[in-house]
């Protein structure tokens, strides 16, 4: 289901700013959560006034500088209720992710200005969860992140709205990567069963004739790049799966297969594959 929230002309013009194209859906972050934090504000307020009202009618009877810490709790209760609370209910209503032809942009309103963060389809080189890692010249390590809030309506479907778009341009960036020397600790070789052919990390049957070789399960159709136990949440987007290793064993033990498109290339293992 797509989100129904509407693209004001406020997102055509900073879509159009950005150079990412025609603005195609935008998200926003759930309501509950929101909903939530304008209560406790309310509730803030609505004590720090009740306090405050019992503060000036006890005026007559005490002495100012006796009711002063009564005063400043009150005072501190009214502005962080209806101040802060209110700023930050407004910047999570205005909080939204902008899905483009070229990219998308996620905007939060700050104190003056919003604050716009924006990413090109073909920049992106890994999607770990919600978090976006893409290639910015700008920064000494040559990439930068772009962290998407967690309560986002239809999370789910906004990241694969971000793995569809960005799917063209993945193969070409694998191989420049592959071509790339590995730096860092490098997981342990696993050892092959009886018969020379190595279990598949995704389904863990015998089938592999190698590890790491890009060679195609028959049985659930991953296709082994060398990912193992060791980074298995790593959704690696640009990989041939387009997908992390653990979503595979799920979508195996769901469907039988890693994606239910491969289902017709399957098959069930052999007895020697057990």
């Amino acid at each position: 289901m797509m989100p129904t929230n509407t693209l004001s002309d406020e997102d055509e013009q900073l879509s159009e700013a950005k150079q990412l194209g025609r603005p195609l859906v935008i998200y926003r972050l759930k309501p509950g959560p929101i909903r939530f934090m304008r209560l406790i504000g309310l509730l803030i307020l609505s004590i720090g006034l009740v306090i405050l009202i019992f503060t000036l009618s006890q005026l007559p009877h005490f002495r100012p500088d006796a009711l002063l810490p009564a005063w400043l709790a009150s005072i501190y209760a009214v502005f962080q209720g209806g101040v802060i609370y209110g700023l930050r209910v407004r910047q999570a209503q205005s909080t939204r992710v902008i899905v483009c032809t070229d990219g998308l942009l996620q905007v939060k309103k700050m104190l003056w200005r919003n604050r716009v963060e924006d990413v090109r389809w073909k920049d992106i080189f890994m999607l770990t969860g919600p978090s976006i890692f893409y290639r910015d010249e700008r920064q000494r390590l040559g990439f930068s992140l772009l962290a998407l809030a967690s309560d986002y309506q239809q999370l789910d479907e906004l990241l694969a709205h971000i793995a569809e778009h960005s799917e063209e341009f993945a193969h070409e960036e694998w191989e420049k990567l592959q071509s790339r020397p590995v730096v860092g600790r490098p997981q342990p070789q696993p050892q092959p069963e009886a018969g020379g052919k190595y279990r598949c990390p995704c389904c863990n049957f015998i089938t592999l004739s190698a590890r790491g070789a890009y060679e195609v399960c028959p049985v659930c159709y991953w296709q082994d790049d060398g990912q193992d136990d060791l980074d298995a949440g790593v959704n690696r987007l640009i990989g041939p799966n387009h997908m992390s290793l653990e979503l595979g064993r799920e979508n195996y033990l769901k469907h039988g297969a890693i994606h239910k498109r491969a289902l017709e290339c399957v098959r069930l293992p052999l007895p020697e594959e057990m």
